[in-house]
């Protein structure tokens, strides 16, 4: 399909199109990249004044995208733009059309490389017909079916509501005692189940619902299960007893699975194809994020005895990861910054986001909290932390990529503003400026001036003091930022401070999140950026004109200076023109170090340093987490 949608764009042939997109066709990420290869530049914009700001920040050709008619569109833009309509029924002419719109990106992706139906499908037979080629459908066993949930969770769902309703016709005869409901449109749900049940074959040895003593093709699936954290092994007393197939589900109590965790995680990412991951989708950067996350966490507890030889082999995996993650970035930063709803993408893409939750929810009351600095690795450890104090907590993670450089004046200040750097030109390097961008937001989307509340968290100082008509509040803990930037002894070192932080100033921090879910607020979770363990390769002495220093990332506004200073500094990458940034920023990134396999840092030759600005995995993607608590 990527052909015929890109063959209204020829390149340089319009200064100005204007696409009637109602089915977002023009959001898909191979799409995108494509029409920037071509030299366009998207807007996206419902309302006029900001199109009308946009369109004067950039350059032909350009690409205005509207999910309505085009005659909507100002008048003057109509009158001079060339015209395109796109919709999924011309691509798919034989699939019944509202199943189709229920896709997403990725989804849609695959249809497009499953084989066309040879004649006009009715709906049930379009549902079928997109549960065998998009979902990978083809069950015969409850094995086959838990191999299936797992799949959906972690790559092929959501599943879209139409097809939901199909699948439970289809299953509920064979299934009726299940839950399937639930199993099928709440990963958490299937995570329970799966674990209720393996601690019921462990306890009684007998099978109920899920046939593990007998089902080999069950048992297959048992390790995968637990590398995707489906699956909790079990703490038994002996587990002496138990058969081959089932011991990567259980341990004693005296064993620590860590090291064998460590070691699968390892081993999984190391057979990464890294050639390919440098053109994926950005759900596979997600699921690798993950597991890296993990395998840091674990790689940099000071608790825990790891093998020297696997330890060794992280820095070799750390650089060929970020290898293929900047040269996915070059690619995919751009044009995934147009993707702000449903799910955002970047960290300008949050306040309208929770927006658009405030609407849809009852209590219509939010608050963000900002942990300055928190890497995903951070947030691994806090996550398993919190869940053990806090069950009744429900937690629904997704991955954002940061802004670029991820310096905390670009990345908090796009968080809190919901714009784009370019747009908060005046005041990109530093961060006085954030609870007037927060309070303008806002009151753009028509909240009261009382409404949205903006607040610097000192938990050992004071209490949060609410006004009874606030619905929107913004706060800042920049307690992990500090322990980052304040580590002398590199990543380890940053951890344990963490684990500190999680016994002493956590538990504060917890209560107030507890007693904000008591007021009926929605809690969300989020970083600026995180941070990466990097080696000194010399510093720059260029006076005056670096805009903004940092051991990642120095800003200049010239660029006859930014690149001379790139000449001295071989191991860098010079970043401008990506759209958001303005015009005239220059952005020098310390890349890694090759003799060292570090990434580098503009300090001292040879020193370990904690820090963040550049475009590492770690620096660039973090968490968003929606905290909830049933009432």
């Amino acid at each position: 399909m990527l052909p015929a949608i890109l063959r209204p764009f020829p390149p340089a042939t319009h200064p100005l199109t204007l696409v009637s997109d109602p089915d977002s066709l023009l959001t898909d990420e191979a799409v995108l990249a494509a029409l920037a290869e071509r030299g366009f530049t998207l807007l996206n914009e419902p309302d006029p004044i900001h199109l009308r700001h946009r369109l004067s920040q950039t350059h032909p050709p350009r690409i205005i995208v509207t999910g309505g008619p085009l005659n909507q569109l100002p008048y003057d833009l109509w009158q001079t733009g060339h015209h395109v309509t796109l919709a999924l029924h011309t691509f798919y002419p034989n699939l019944a059309y509202p199943l189709l719109q229920a896709l997403t990106p990725a989804q849609r992706a695959r249809l497009a490389v499953a084989p066309p139906p040879p004649a006009r499908l009715s709906a049930n037979a379009t549902a079928e017909y997109l549960l065998q080629h998009v979902f990978e459908l083809g069950l015969t066993q409850p094995a086959s079916l838990i191999d299936w949930l797992s799949r959906l969770h972690t790559r092929l769902g959501p599943l879209p509501a139409p097809l939901l309703a199909v699948l439970l016709e289809k299953l509920t005869p064979a299934f009726a005692d299940w839950p399937l409901p639930a199993l099928l449109s709440d990963p958490a749900a299937f995570t329970d189940f799966i674990n209720t049940h393996w601690h019921a074959y462990l306890q009684t040895g007998k099978d109920a619902q899920l046939p593990f003593g007998h089902d080999r093709e069950l048992q297959d699936t048992l390790p995968r299960l637990i590398r995707e954290r489906q699956l909790t092994p079990v703490e038994i007393p002996n587990p002496g007893g138990i058969p081959d197939w089932a011991r990567a589900g259980v341990r004693s109590p005296d064993a620590d699975p860590r090291p064998a965790r460590f070691t699968d995680l390892l081993l999984s990412l190391q057979g990464t194809d890294f050639l390919s991951l440098s053109t994926a989708r950005w759900e596979d950067w997600q699921r690798l994020a993950w597991h890296w996350a993990e395998l840091n966490a674990l790689r940099h507890d000071r608790a825990l005895k790891l093998p020297p030889e696997a330890l060794n082999a992280c820095p070799l995996l750390q650089k060929s990861i970020n290898d293929a993650f900047f040269t996915w970035l070059k690619n995919r930063y751009t044009p995934l910054a147009g993707q702000r709803l449903p799910i955002p993408h970047q960290l300008f893409h949050v306040p309208q986001y929770l927006a658009r939750q405030m609407r849809q929810q009852a209590s219509g009351k939010i608050a963000l909290l900002i942990l300055d600095g928190a890497s995903l690795t951070d947030w691994t450890i806090l996550r398993t932390a919190w869940k053990t104090r806090y069950p009744a907590w429900h937690l629904s993670e997704h991955l954002l990529l940061a802004q670029i450089p991820s310096l905390t004046a670009v990345s908090r200040q796009a968080l809190v503003s919901g714009q784009r750097p370019a747009e908060f030109d005046a005041t990109l390097h530093d961060n006085r400026a954030e609870p007037r961008h927060w309070a303008n937001f806002w009151s753009a989307q028509g909240l009261p001036a009382d409404a949205a509340a903006y607040e610097h968290l000192h938990l050992e100082k004071d209490t949060l003091a609410l006004s009874p008509r606030t619905q929107a509040l913004c706060l800042i803990d920049t307690a992990l930022d500090e322990i980052s930037h304040h580590t002398l002894l590199g990543a380890a070192d940053a951890q344990a401070s963490l684990r500190l932080w999680l016994d002493t100033r956590s538990p504060a921090l917890e209560t107030l999140l507890d007693d904000l879910l008591a007021q009926h607020f929605t809690v969300y979770l989020t970083s600026d950026h995180g941070h990466t363990e990097a080696a000194g390769i010399g510093q720059p002495s260029e006076g005056l004109l670096v805009q903004t220093r940092s051991k990642r990332a120095r800003v200049y506004r010239d660029e006859h200076t930014a690149r001379k200073v790139q000449t001295a500094f071989a191991q860098t990458h010079l970043w401008h023109n990506d759209g958001l940034l303005p015009d005239d920023v220059w952005v020098l990134i310390a890349d890694s170090d090759s003799a060292r396999l570090h990434p580098s840092a503009f300090a001292p030759d040879g020193e370990i340093f904690v820090t963040h600005g550049g475009l590492s995995l770690d620096e660039m993607i973090v968490p968003l987490v929606q905290i909830s608590r049933p009432r």
